[in-house]
């Protein structure tokens, strides 16, 4: 795991989730904490950020309006909401907004370890499926462009690359030119 963002507004509650994190058998290279959801949006907004440990009742920007607002983001990372309260409602709202998992305070060593464990796998498979679907990908048009095709066929392929594009735009791939030799006619296509 590259990047674990702590959003908690008690410091020695997030110190305390910060030690753990360090101290389990998951390799986090960095850990980030901030105090309030607006801090960790401009961060958020900034960086590549793998894992988020969020609270729920925060000054400024609360967890459930962080967690809204990371539906926006390029890069959504991975969301477990740590709180204080065991009202059932805030936890079918955030999981409502994709959020990985809900754990109660007092935070328990071997639960964030669980969690973190979890979410490296997670990581670690969605990694390979990505690299995968890349190498098809490139494979395809490798095919496509050595062999004559239709601007229909061309069109399908756009649309497949959409769909591998949205995920990797935290790859910083923005724009996709597509430059088809059919016969003798050079056709570029564009995709944005």
């Amino acid at each position: 795991m590259d990047t674990l963002l702590i959003v908690e507004d008690e410091k020695m509650i997030r110190r305390g989730i910060a030690v753990m994190a360090q101290r389990s058998s998951v390799e986090i290279k960095e850990i980030i904490e901030c105090r309030n959801g607006e801090e960790a949006m401009e961060i958020l907004k900034n960086r590549k950020i793998n894992t988020v440990f969020t609270d729920i009742r925060m000054p400024k920007m609360d967890g459930i309006e962080l967690v809204k607002e990371m539906e926006n983001l390029e890069h959504k990372p991975d969301v477990v909401v740590v709180s204080g309260y065991e009202d059932f409602n805030y936890a079918v709202e955030m999981m409502k907004h994709g959020v990985a998992d809900y754990i109660l305070k007092p935070v328990k060593r071997d639960k964030i370890e669980e969690i973190l464990e979890k979410l490296e796998e997670k990581q670690k498979l969605n990694c390979r499926n990505y690299q995968i679907q890349k190498q098809m990908l490139y494979s395809q048009l490798r095919y496509y462009l050595t062999e004559e095709i239709l601007e229909s066929d061309c069109w399908e392929i756009i649309r497949q690359w959409e769909k591998w594009l949205k995920p990797a735009a935290a790859h910083s791939l923005s724009r996709l030119h597509l430059l088809v030799l059919n016969g003798t006619e050079l056709t570029a296509y564009s995709l944005t």
